[in-house]
């Protein structure tokens, strides 16, 4: 599922729609991988953070560009480390992603 979100986020629209579907992908994840629901959950709060920002605003090539950037990044620490990291390096990201959300770094 991480592929299919960073194949979504590197098509030509980049703008709510490619977060919207984002959101799907993740919540389909959770369902269908219940033993890795925390990443998507995360995923799909960032995806929706997005859209609940830029649903009614402009939004710049350049900043949709550098989101998009960020969200590919972090798709693919989560499977890095979700698919042949440790139990440490599952935790880090989870954390780093969490406290990201928090300070509203992501």
């Amino acid at each position: 599922m991480y592929d299919k979100l960073i194949t979504v986020m590197q098509g030509d629209a980049l703008g709510v729609q490619a977060y919207e579907e984002c959101a799907r992908i993740a919540e389909k994840a959770i369902r269908d991988q219940p033993e890795a629901a925390a990443p998507f959950l995360l995923l799909g709060m960032i995806a929706s953070r997005f859209i609940d920002a830029y649903r009614d605003q402009p939004l710049s090539r350049k900043i949709a560009e550098d989101q998009a950037k960020s969200y590919i990044a972090l798709c693919t620490a989560f499977r890095e480390a979700f698919e042949g990291g440790s139990d440490a390096d599952r935790i880090k990201v989870l954390n780093d992603t969490a406290y990201a959300i928090n300070t509203e770094n992501l």
